[in-house]
């Protein structure tokens, strides 16, 4: 009876390893096809069912700068954009955006193949039988709570300005871009396995921004990253806080990032010039978790946070959200802050930016756009017409 015993403890070693690890549609062995598209595109293969039509994407300003800390200075170097970006493409269709990289007759794809899958190389695991590297897809995390990620300036003058009806019917110009720097923090910087994968993944990271912004309209809006911060021993405005987890309260304490009073220390040290740039916002982005602490009580459900109408405000101009490095569940986080930044209030609330005529209130969070209180939801990654009108008519407040 022996023998049965071992081979029923084999076979259910054996079912276990088959139920956690990845199923084989996980893992693919993507390809470039000799056929082109009908606009003479490059076509990847993913799996069946599943082919990219790469367009290229150009997010990164042609003096774009990388900026490093040592000893307390700033040290900036211009780099060429369109060579960091080279092999950066988009999926329009697919709301797609990856890195391929050809090597020695393999390919390298990273990235994000939808809204909800992204893809990397998985080198472990055996090629196939003409040598293609294995990669496998994986889910995007979305989830979230936005309730309390916004704040309206306490400033008088940015809350005049902020409840203003466009009275005038000026004409918005056709297109916006906003020019973005962004900071990496120490602890999110050590997650990347090499310093030269960070640019490209944030390339990535705002092609899919701009891709869920292709709806806005009077003017088009988008993003356009001109400078990038790498923090990588520690910066000047984040404010950590060790504290019980909130996941687990009779376990170890964990460290947080304290967001309301970071941010505030983010727009002071942009506004006076601590961090030396010319962009239009900046994003700080943290491999920590987001958290309050209110009365004694940690909160953290914000996975970002930004001030209302922010942007090319000299005093205001500042955004934080989480992210880990390779996953993009930064970017539906990203987007909906950067609406609050340009802007747009959750769907249900009340407007601070409004045209005459313009539906710019009535949309139910329920109907789950990119803009309801709640990430992930049906609808997560298109913004409401309601949205939509109010990031219009906040373009008319700065065009006047």
């Amino acid at each position: 009876m022996l023998w049965l015993y071992v081979l029923v403890v084999i076979l259910s070693a054996s079912l276990e390893l088959t139920l956690s690890g990845p199923s084989a549609e996980r893992v693919v062995y993507p390809r470039l096809l000799q056929a082109r598209g009908t606009y003479g595109e490059k076509l990847l293969h993913i799996r069946n069912g599943l082919t990219l039509h790469l367009e290229k994407t150009s997010v990164l300003a042609a003096n774009f700068t990388l900026t490093t800390f040592e000893e307390g200075n700033q040290i900036h170097t211009p780099m060429n954009g369109k060579e960091l970006e080279k092999n950066v493409y988009r999926d329009r269709n697919q709301a797609a955006a990856v890195s391929v990289e050809e090597l020695d007759g393999t390919l390298e794809v990273r990235g994000a193949l939808s809204p909800k899958l992204r893809i990397a190389p998985s080198p472990l695991k055996a090629r196939s039988k003409d040598g293609q590297i294995a990669h496998e897809i994986f889910e995007i995390e979305q989830r979230g709570d936005f309730r309390s990620d916004y704040i309206v300036p306490p400033s008088l003058k940015v809350q005049e300005r902020a409840i203003l009806y466009r009275r005038q019917h000026t004409r918005n110009p056709a297109n916006f871009t906003v020019e973005v720097a962004i900071m990496i923090d120490k602890f999110l910087y050590r997650e990347f396995k090499n310093d030269s994968h960070i640019v490209p993944y944030l390339v990535m990271t705002l092609t899919l921004i701009n891709l869920r912004y292709d709806d806005t309209h009077n003017p088009h809006i988008q993003f356009l990253l001109t400078q990038v911060f790498m923090e990588k021993n520690g910066d000047q405005v984040s404010v950590t806080m060790y504290e019980p987890d909130v996941q687990k309260p009779i376990g170890p304490r964990k460290l947080y990032m304290h967001s309301e009073v970071t941010l505030s220390r983010l727009a002071k040290a942009v506004e006076s010039g601590v961090l030396n740039t010319n962009a239009d916002m900046v994003i700080l982005v943290t491999g920590l978790d987001l958290a309050d602490k209110k009365g004694g009580v940690v909160k953290n459900s914000v996975l970002g946070v930004a001030y209302l109408g922010a942007v090319c405000s000299v005093g205001l101009r500042a955004a934080l959200a989480e992210d880990h490095a390779y996953t993009f569940s930064t970017v539906g986080v990203t987007a909906h802050e950067l609406a609050h930044a340009l802007g747009s209030v959750h769907d249900g609330d009340h407007p601070r930016y409004t045209t005459p005529g313009k539906q710019v209130s009535g949309c139910s969070a329920r109907d789950e756009y990119t803009m309801a209180p709640v990430a992930g939801g049906k609808n997560f990654g298109k913004f409401s017409i309601c949205s939509l009108n109010q990031l219009s008519s906040f373009a008319g407040t700065l065009s006047q």
